[in-house]
C-alpha cells in the first residue's frame, strides 16, 4: 500500500507500476525505464508522480494496459485482470510473483489476445489431435500453444500439459545406484544428469514415442498405456491384457519376457476393472496387469508450466465452444479458408464458407455441417440405425422396415406399421406377453415379474435364479411365466420349462 512521502514510477500508458520508498529509489527505478525506453523504442516515457497527502484519489488510478507488468489485478486497467504463470519447484506449484495484465473473458489465464497483436482471432491457441479408432492411435497435426488467443473466449477449456518424464529414481534414468536412492521423489532425471534416459530416447528418431497423449479415451484411462516391444510408450489403450491375482504375477510376466519392460517411469500393477462402465467396453477378466506411466507437467524453457486448449477439427475454435468438434465450420473463414474445409481436400466452396462461423439453423447443439437433422432441433444428434438421418428425422430408427410410432414412410426410409421395438430391430414384432413392448426390448417378456438380466450384466442367462429367488439374478424360463422361480433339480432351468 502507498503511503504518504512515496514515489510511483510510471509511464504515460501506466504499463506498470513501481513502489519505492525515497527519492533515490525514485530516480533509480525512473532511470531503468528510461534505459528500457532506448532498448525497445517503447512508447512510453518515464515519469514521476510525488505522492502527496491529500492527493490519494487522483494519483492512485494509475493502472497498466494489457501486456504491462502487475503485481494483482488492481494493477491493472479496469476490465483486465493480472496474469500469472506456475511453476513447479521441488514438487510443489509455485506462483510467479509479476504477472502481466491481459483481458481473459472465461477467466481461464488463457488470454483473449494472447499475442498481443489487436486482434483475439488471428493467432488462436489449439492441439489438433485425432484419435483414429481402427489403430486406437493418436496423431497430432498442429500445435499452436503460448501467446496465442484463447480459442474459447466464453468458456474455460485449459488443460495442463502433461509428459512422460523418466524420475531420477527409477532405473530409466543412468545414474549409480546410489546416486537413484538418495534421489528425491519429484526429480526428473534431467535434474540429476545431462545423460539420455531410456525415455528420452524413446521420444527420438524415426517412429518415435510421444512426449504426452493429448486425447484421453475412457478405454485409455480404464486399460492403461500400451508399451510397444522396447517398452516404449504408445498412445492408445493397452492392447494385450494379462490376467492376474497380484502385482506380484505382473513383473514375473516382465521378467519373463510376456510383457515389456517400461522404458520409462511408471509400472505395473494388477488391476481390477472395478466398474460396469470398464466391463462394457470389453474387460471381461478379474483382473488384469495395467501399465501406469509417470507424467508431470511440462516445463516451458523458462520453467513454468505450458497450458494448451483442444480444437480437434483445427477451425479455430477449442472443442469445448465447437458446435461441430470434429468438422471444421469456424471463424473468419473468408480470411482463414482452412478454418471450414469441411471435406478437407485442401480447398474451401462457396458452401462450405456458408457453413462457417457455427451455422446452425435449427439453433440446437449442433452445426449444420454436423447435424444428421439440420432442420429439426435434436438433443443428442442420435443416429440409432447409422443411415447417418439423426433419430427424430428418421421414420425408421433401427431400420427394420417398421415405422416408428407416430412416422409415416419416406422415400429415404420406406416402412410399414408401428414399431413395438423402435430401437431395436425385430422385423417380426414378436410380442409374448403382448403388452406394448416387442420381446427385442421387453425386459420381461413372460410378464412374471423377474426380468431376463436382472443381475445387470448385460447378458441373459448367466446368473439363473434358484427357487424362490426373484432379485439379482436372471429368470431362469425366460419364455415361461413362473414368479416362483422354482427349480427343483438346481440346473439353472425352471421346473416350469425344464424338459426333465
Amino acid at each position: 500500500m502507498t503511503r504518504p512521502g512515496d514515489w510511483i514510477i510510471c509511464d504515460r500508458t501506466c504499463p506498470f507500476v513501481r513502489r519505492a520508498t525515497g527519492v533515490g529509489r525514485a530516480r533509480q527505478y525512473a532511470k531503468e525505464d528510461l534505459v528500457e525506453k532506448r532498448l525497445h523504442r517503447a512508447a512510453a516515457t518515464a515519469c514521476a508522480c510525488l505522492w502527496i497527502a491529500g492527493l490519494a484519489p487522483g494519483l492512485s488510478g494509475c493502472r497498466g494496459g494489457e501486456g504491462s507488468e502487475c503485481l494483482t489485478d488492481s494493477d491493472c486497467e479496469q476490465g483486465l485482470i493480472c496474469i500469472k504463470r506456475t511453476q513447479k519447484v521441488e514438487g510443489k506449484d509455485y506462483e510467479e510473483k509479476w504477472g502481466t495484465c491481459f483481458r481473459d473473458t472465461d477467466l481461464d489465464s488463457i488470454p483473449d489476445d494472447g499475442d498481443l497483436d489487436g486482434s483475439p482471432r488471428n493467432r488462436r491457441c489449439g492441439v489438433h489431435a485425432i484419435f483414429h479408432p481402427t489403430s486406437g492411435l493418436e496423431t497430432i497435426y498442429q500445435e499452436v500453444i503460448g501467446d496465442c488467443d484463447d480459442n474459447c473466449r466464453d468458456v474455460s477449456n485449459v488443460k495442463t500439459l502433461l509428459v512422460f518424464v523418466c524420475l531420477a529414481k527409477d532405473p530409466c534414468c543412468p545414474l549409480p545406484e546410489e546416486e537413484r536412492a538418495e534421489a528425491e521423489p519429484w526429480e526428473w532425471c534431467s535434474d540429476r544428469t545431462e545423460q539420455t534416459d531410456t525415455c528420452t530416447a524413446c521420444s527420438m528418431g524415426d517412429g518415435a514415442s510421444p512426449e504426452t497423449c493429448y486425447l484421453s479415451s475412457a478405454l485409455l484411462t480404464a486399460r492403461g498405456h500400451d508399451l510397444k516391444a522396447d517398452g516404449c510408450l504408445l498412445c492408445r489403450p493397452q492392447s494385450v491384457l494379462h490376467a492376474c491375482e497380484t502385482n506380484a504375477d505382473c513383473l514375473e510376466m516382465v521378467a519373463h519376457g510376456d510383457l515389456p519392460e517400461p522404458a520409462c517411469s511408471g509400472e505395473w500393477t494388477c488391476h481390477a476393472p472395478g466398474s460396469k462402465k470398464v466391463q462394457e467396453l470389453g474387460l471381461e477378466l478379474e483382473q488384469y496387469c495395467r501399465f501406469d506411466p509417470f507424467m508431470d507437467n511440462k516445463r516451458s524453457d523458462s520453467g513454468y508450466d505450458v497450458l494448451y486448449q483442444l480444437d480437434s477439427d483445427w477451425d479455430g475454435l477449442g472443442d469445448s465452444c465447437d458446435n461441430c468438434k470434429h468438422v471444421p465450420n469456424g471463424i473468419d473463414c473468408d480470411v482463414f479458408p482452412e478454418r471450414c474445409d469441411v471435406d478437407g481436400d485442401g480447398t474451401t466452396s462457396g458452401a462450405e464458407l456458408a457453413s462457417g462461423d457455427q451455422a446452425n439453423r435449427d439453433n440446437d447443439s449442433f452445426g449444420d455441417v454436423c447435424d444428421l437433422c439440420p432442420d429439426l432441433a435434436d438433443k443428442d444428434n442420435g443416429d440409432n440405425d447409422g443411415d447417418g438421418r439423426g433419430n427424430p428425422c428418421d421414420s425408421d430408427d433401427d431400420n427394420d422396415g417398421v415405422c416408428d410410432p407416430g412416422a409415416f414412410s419416406t422415400p429415404q426410409d420406406p416402412c410399414v406399421g408401428e414399431d413395438n421395438c423402435p430401437l431395436v430391430a425385430n422385423s417380426g414384432q414378436e410380442n409374448l406377453d403382448g403388452d406394448d413392448k416387442g420381446d427385442a426390448c421387453d425386459p420381461d417378456r413372460d410378464d412374471d415379474g423377474i426380468r431376463e438380466d436382472g443381475d445387470n450384466s448385460g447378458v441373459e442367462g448367466d446368473k439363473p435364479c434358484a427357487t424362490d429367488q426373484s432379485r439379482e439374478c436372471d429368470d431362469n424360463c425366460p419364455d415361461v411365466p413362473n414368479e416362483d422361480q422354482t427349480d427343483t433339480d438346481g440346473d439353472g432351468l425352471g421346473d416350469a420349462c425344464d424338459p426333465d
